[in-house]
């Protein structure tokens, strides 16, 4: 169990503890413990202890779920790349019953060279930064290929351009060698990224290589969180404004091109968060003007605007009042109809061609198609109900709101 932030899903939801509950409840065992991985030793939500699920776990274990099934050792972050490499080259059996497409998120490393922000698990865990060897992860992408596997992420970080403290040989050697194993795959996109990594002489080399040997759509996450100067000082976020700037633009010179499947090859993603110690009314000001800037030079793959949650996963504060409330909802309507959705439209304007977007859900008599990779825009088809699972490519029409665009289906595949 444990979900970071509090995020609208599409075709799937993270279980909440009442229907774990009801699923759990006739199962006869002697032991029934539940995986709770976010957050530190002790940090459990303290709304799970007033649900029934709270009342039929025998046990609740955080940390590294290998740790504890086959060392005994409870509330353990560590990691143990040696004893993680030997179980991810074996057989996964779970693969033979999952039927449609996942992307597997493969784990890089372990800690964060920043580790400062206020608000982050990394400042809480304060573990040490530990990179898995490349012939490890080669060897369980390769595995995990040779079981019918096509999607990859390389996550489970909270900096890919400091793997390996940014040395560009090995990060080479672990795109090239992905692409070398798995001639045929689909998906490879990466996770997190910090713009003051991007900036530096390394970082210009390792944007080439993912442009290189990464597939079309993949997205570097930018936390830059908030852009109002009093604000990032006093939550200590990482890079100045000039570096966020700067990292946009290195990413938009080598990754604004058009890929294979009709998506940018790499561009930034931009992640806000409403509620950060030292927020004020001029907040929201800084914010869209520096989104303006990015909107009128460059290009940016998606935007996430969320509340302020704990670090320790989903346990949202309730907002104070119902005016915090009403403020969060306006602010985030300025910023999606002032940035958001003209940066849909500029990055995927009418006529552009999507291609193998899958059927996932039907809502309100129309089918909602996505591209597999990393946070790909909605495309909804009007009046249409096709079969789900079916993959088309299909012809952008227009936005029909905040990450959802409208399409037509051109040819099927």
């Amino acid at each position: 169990m444990g979900c970071f932030v509090d995020y609208e899903y599409l075709s799937a939801l993270p279980p909440r503890a009442s229907e774990l509950y009801e699923l759990l409840k006739e199962f006869k065992s002697p032991r029934k413990i539940l995986f709770y991985v976010l957050g530190g030793a002790k940090e459990i939500p303290s709304d799970f202890f007033k649900t029934p699920l709270s009342h039929i776990v025998d046990e609740i274990v955080t940390g590294h779920t290998y740790n504890f099934l086959l060392k005994g050792e409870k509330s353990s972050f560590f990691p143990n790349y040696d004893l993680l490499a030997q179980i991810t080259k074996r057989k996964i059996p779970i693969l033979e019953q999952i039927k449609q497409p996942r992307i597997i998120e493969i784990e890089t490393m372990t800690g964060c060279d920043w580790a400062k922000c206020s608000f982050c698990i990394e400042r809480v865990r304060h573990l040490p930064i530990v990179f898995r060897k490349v012939e490890d992860i080669l060897k369980e992408v390769s595995s995990l290929y040779q079981q019918g596997a096509r999607y990859f992420r390389l996550g489970r970080n909270s900096n890919f351009y400091y793997y390996m403290r940014q040395d560009v040989p090995k990060i080479e050697a672990l795109l090239y060698g992905i692409r070398n194993c798995c001639p045929e795959l689909k998906v490879l996109h990466i996770d997190n990224v910090s713009p003051q990594s991007v900036v530096t002489p390394q970082g210009k080399e390792i944007t080439k290589l993912i442009v290189k040997y990464c597939t079309s759509g993949n997205v570097a996450p930018f936390g830059i969180e908030s852009f109002d100067p009093l604000v990032r000082k006093i939550n200590t976020l990482n890079a100045t404004i000039d570096q966020i700037m700067k990292a946009i633009e290195i990413l938009n010179e080598y990754g604004r091109e058009k890929g294979e499947n009709g998506q940018p090859r790499f561009l930034p993603g931009i992640n806000l968060i409403y509620g950060l110690p030292g927020q004020r009314p001029e907040t929201l000001k800084y914010n869209l003007y520096y989104l303006n800037q990015i909107l009128q030079k460059f290009e940016t793959q998606r935007l996430f605007f969320r509340k302020l949650c704990s670090p320790f996963g989903v346990s949202m504060r309730e907002f104070s009042s119902s005016k915090e409330t009403e403020e969060y909802k306006k602010w985030r309507e300025e910023i999606y109809n002032n940035f958001a959705i003209p940066m849909l439209i500029k990055v995927f304007p009418k006529g552009t061609i999507l291609k193998n977007a899958r059927i996932e859900v039907w809502q309100n008599g129309d089918s909602i198609l996505r591209q597999l990779g990393t946070c790909p825009p909605r495309i909804l088809l009007k009046n249409k109900l096709l079969p789900i699972g079916n993959e088309y490519d299909v012809i952008i029409k227009g936005v029909v709101r905040h990450r959802t665009l409208l399409g037509e289906v051109i040819n099927k595949n």
